[in-house]
């Protein structure tokens, strides 16, 4: 089956019509009786029909949690990447006759653009700068005060619980699509043998059909 919300919609809109009607339709219910598919099967399939909406409603909201956290994440590294950038480019000026301190922060390497490396590069940056005197006292002529690098590294630290708390929602978004798409394989297994049984049950009546969702009145 086809996972686009707007045809997962459709789909479980399909079947909630046939079932209501096989239900509340004794011609209907009569017609479908006579070949074997009784209430009980009738009602099989709108306990299928449940669990399919409901976890269907988990995974959207699921996917709009994840939408948010890579949201909230997306704009907590920008914010954190401007800074990080403004401090490394000041190391770098500050610290120009010292190799061993720009090795110490990385200011050899290229800046990182996706998220790990940034996370270990920009990390090792604001530790080693911040356990070092001199290298504190090199960036205070250029006013970068020690509290200013503390927000950095603060910075940087909620981009990675950002990032741990998106890697959760997509994690718990995956589970419920899997979910998901387990119900409406068995509601579609279900409505299959109900379709076609209703079909020839219904082949002389193409109102019940038409009130199933099955054909057009002539």
């Amino acid at each position: 089956m086809t996972r686009e919300r707007r045809n997962i919609n459709a789909f479980l809109q399909q079947v909630r019509l046939g079932i209501q009607n096989a239900q509340d339709v004794p011609e209907i219910a009569s017609a479908l009786a006579g070949f074997g598919f009784d209430a009980a099967r009738v009602q099989a399939g709108a306990t299928l029909l449940a669990t399919a909406e409901t976890l269907q409603a988990v995974q959207v909201k699921e996917y709009s949690e994840q939408y948010q956290a890579t949201t909230a994440l997306d704009a907590a590294q920008a914010a954190a990447d401007k800074l990080f950038g403004t401090h490394r480019k000041l190391a770098k000026l500050a610290l120009r006759d010292d190799p061993e301190a720009q090795k110490a922060l990385l200011l050899h390497e290229r800046k990182k653009e996706t998220l790990d490396p940034w996370l270990g590069q920009a990390g090792v940056f604001y530790k080693n700068v911040l356990g070092d005197p001199d290298m504190l006292a090199a960036l205070a002529q250029y006013n970068v005060t020690e509290a200013q690098l503390l927000a950095g590294q603060t910075a940087v630290v909620a981009v990675a619980n950002l990032n741990a708390s998106q890697e959760k929602e997509k994690s718990e978004a995956q589970k419920a699509t899997k979910a998901r798409d387990k119900a409406l394989d068995d509601l579609d297994e279900w409505y299959v043998e109900f379709r076609e049984l209703a079909r020839i049950a219904l082949e002389d009546d193409a109102q019940q059909l038409e009130a199933l969702g099955l054909g057009s009145i002539p």
